[in-house]
């Protein structure tokens, strides 16, 4: 889904489970918008109930393939579980990873 704040933002959402079995899906999603020119990605994390280590490292892929080159730009996070936030915390994700409540207010931080 296609979303306007000050840039244009994909919102893509993530299943209930991010592990091995669909964690490549994920990242080959995100490649492919970036092949696109998608550059600003809000991961919806609001039906995601679980993510195991295959689920982090695809967010960590999705984050290196936006932040890098003279095309920058960014990857934010919307509703993820008390769980998901627990996990997220322990792997230090939310030290560069933003993290918001309110859709529009997500939208509109990029």
């Amino acid at each position: 889904m296609q979303a306007q704040g000050r840039v244009p933002v994909t919102v893509l959402g993530i299943p209930d489970r991010v592990n091995l079995s669909n964690a490549e899906i994920l990242e080959a999603e995100a490649r492919q918008a970036y092949e696109r020119g998608v550059r600003f990605i809000l991961l919806d994390m609001s039906a995601t109930e679980a993510i195991t280590s295959a689920g982090l490292r695809a967010i960590l892929y999705i984050y290196k393939l936006l932040s890098a080159g003279p095309e920058a730009g960014g990857l934010k996070l919307l509703c993820p579980s008390q769980e998901v936030q627990r996990v997220l915390k322990v792997a230090g994700f939310d030290r560069y990873l933003e993290i918001y409540s309110d859709r529009q207010a997500a939208i509109d931080s990029f």
